[in-house]
C-alpha cells in the first residue's frame, strides 16, 4: 500500500524529531527506500505534490513548466532540508491531472531528478 499524504509527512515528522545520528539515517533511508519502491517520487496525492530530492547540497531548488523554467519568481520554488538529514523537499499544490515536465537544481546545477523513472523529451533534451 502506498504511503498516504498524512503517512508521510508524519513520517518526515518523526525522522526530523530523532535525536540519535544513526538512527535518524535509517529511517530516512529506510522511508527513501519505500518512496522509490513504490514509485512515488515526486509524491503526488490529489492536488498535493511533494518534491524530494536525497543528497548533500547547500541548496536544492525545482525548476520546470510550474514556474516558467525559474522566470516565475512568484511561485517559491525553493527546497527545504528535512531536520538531520540529506533529504530535501518542497510541498506544492497542482491540478491532479498535470503533466510538468521539471529539473531539480542543486547548488545551481540542473539535473534530471535522479529517482524519478519517467522521463519527457523537449527541446532542451531531457526532463522529468
Amino acid at each position: 500500500k502506498n504511503l498516504s499524504l498524512t503517512e508521510l509527512e508524519i513520517r518526515l515528522e518523526k525522522i526530523s524529531a530523532i535525536e540519535n545520528a544513526t538512527q535518524r539515517k535509517i529511517e530516512a533511508d529506510s522511508l527513501w527506500a519505500t518512496l522509490i519502491r513504490q514509485d512515488q517520487i515526486p509524491f503526488k496525492q490529489d492536488t498535493t505534490a511533494i518534491f524530494l530530492f536525497k543528497g548533500e547540497a547547500d541548496q536544492v531548488s525545482w525548476n520546470g513548466d510550474f514556474n516558467s523554467w525559474s522566470g516565475d519568481k512568484n511561485f517559491d520554488n525553493q527546497g527545504t532540508r528535512i531536520e538531520g538529514t540529506n533529504i530535501w523537499m518542497l510541498k506544492t499544490s497542482f491540478p491532479s491531472d498535470a503533466r510538468l515536465d521539471y529539473k531539480v537544481t542543486i547548488d545551481e546545477s540542473w539535473i534530471i531528478d535522479p529517482v524519478n523513472p519517467h522521463y519527457q523529451w523537449s527541446g532542451f533534451g531531457p526532463n522529468s
